[in-house]
């Protein structure tokens, strides 16, 4: 599918991932082309952020590798010349969470000796649940 190959072999051994799905794989496709723009609905639980999530790590991983091997970066250059790789918009605060609690735990176990986790950021804007609930109780 295009998918950097340690980074499934993590999504086997943390989330018991065996096969995509049609959607994913066709979800996939799309992603790992450059520059591209999507928008998808699907029922919840369906893997679509799954799908992306790996998408988006692949295609950072694969700009880090020509980086280094290609083009002869070392490890701290190529990951100071990797400026924003992808913007993931998300309608709620927990999904945010769970996408970034995911990129990081597939990025540690399949590249447990590069720093990549440290890199991804998550931008949340409104009242989290508990503030909300506390607001609306008084």
């Amino acid at each position: 599918m295009g998918l950097d190959s340690k980074l499934v072999a993590a999504m086997r051994e943390l989330h018991g991932a065996v096969e995509a799905s049609e959607m994913q794989r066709q979800l996939v496709k799309h992603l790992i082309r450059p520059k591209s723009h999507l928008v998808v609905r699907q029922a919840t639980g369906t893997g679509k952020t799954f799908a992306i999530v790996a998408s988006i790590l692949s295609l950072a991983l694969r700009e880090h590798q020509k980086l280094t091997e290609q083009l002869g970066y070392t490890e701290s250059e190529a990951f100071e010349t990797q400026a924003l790789n992808t913007l993931y918009v998300v309608p709620n605060r927990e999904l945010a969470l769970q996408i970034e609690r995911w990129a990081s735990e597939l990025l540690a176990h399949a590249y447990p000796d590069a720093p990549f986790a440290k890199y991804l950021q998550r931008f949340v804007s409104g009242e989290g649940y508990e503030a909300k609930q506390q607001r609306v109780l008084r």
